[in-house]
């Protein structure tokens, strides 16, 4: 199973989850595995763990266990989805359904994995984005905007060469399945089980009355063209970790990449369980119980 474990933990980890970090060393090193971070995560270097490289952290990790937020866990996808490896989530954060590890079920939940080999694999699907003569990929969405705050651009929409429509509003998300409970749900997106294969494409605060989110599959190519803006260029965040400026009449390609994000899921692991505790479905009734 997995021999060599890869720890990336949140770069300003706060100080009260030093507890959780050295349970987690621990817990590994008890198993027998080798544990080792990569050279973003300084938390804990001075507790005796090595520290490797980003090209050294993914070819030598069997899994990558990451501590922190769905933030920390996308930067972590986005360093690592190239080497194949799985990877698994303890959240230290807020909301977190990547990383839906609870701290309280820690040493059962890695105990599982890590020892008796109880989990489930998922493979969730990326998205691919090419502008220009840049490119990048993403776990939860690709978000097109005019890069200032409550102004509109312009822009049109194409799916599989198919004109869509032409419409302005503050930005586009296009989010896979996986995404649809993080930024897309804030703007109005649908929440959607993360085996399904599609697209979510969502206007963001959109001049049209009748815009609504619109569902492809994800073995299609989106295609949208930035006609103008408040500014000077449009911008494209892939994930939220940075915002790329785009040329106006340039076209934006999106597709599936060929090749998906492995995740580890603890035997207990339920998509709607997690709704109801995240999102805080169903409070009466359990309030009544």
């Amino acid at each position: 199973m997995f021999k060599n474990i890869g720890l990336v933990i949140k770069g300003n980890a706060n100080p009260k989850n030093n507890r959780v970090i050295e349970e987690l060393v621990g817990l590994i090193k008890s198993k027998s595995h080798c544990v080792f971070l990569d050279d973003s995560s300084k938390a804990i270097a001075s507790k005796g763990v090595e520290i490797l490289p980003k090209e050294s952290f993914g070819k030598r990790s069997d899994l990558i266990i990451v501590l922190g937020g769905d933030g920390t866990f996308l930067r972590a996808a986005k360093n690592y989805y190239k080497n194949a490896k799985p990877f698994i989530g303890v959240n230290l954060g807020r909301v977190g359904f990547l990383t839906d590890i609870n701290v309280k079920n820690l040493k059962k939940d890695l105990s599982d994995v890590l020892v008796k080999g109880n989990y489930t694999e998922e493979k969730r699907d990326l998205i691919h984005a090419k502008f220009g003569t840049s490119e990048g990929v993403a776990l939860n969405e690709v978000v097109i905007h005019s890069g200032s705050y409550a102004q509109l651009m312009r822009y049109k929409l194409s799916i599989d060469n198919t004109f869509i429509y032409e419409q302005r509003s503050d930005g586009l998300i296009v989010a896979t399945s996986t995404g649809s409970t993080a930024y897309a749900l804030s703007a109005g997106g649908p929440i959607i089980h993360p085996d399904l294969k599609i697209f979510n494409i969502i206007p963001m605060f959109s001049q049209s009355l009748s815009s609504r989110p619109l569902i492809c599959s994800n073995n299609s190519t989106i295609k949208v063209e930035i006609i103008s803006g408040p500014k000077s260029q449009g911008y494209i965040s892939l994930d939220g970790q940075e915002d790329i400026p785009t040329a106006f009449g340039k076209t934006i390609e999106l597709k599936k990449l060929n090749r998906s994000l492995k995740m580890i899921r603890p035997l207990n692991n339920d998509f709607f369980a997690a709704c109801r505790e995240k999102l805080g479905w169903s409070l009466d009734i359990s309030n009544k119980r």
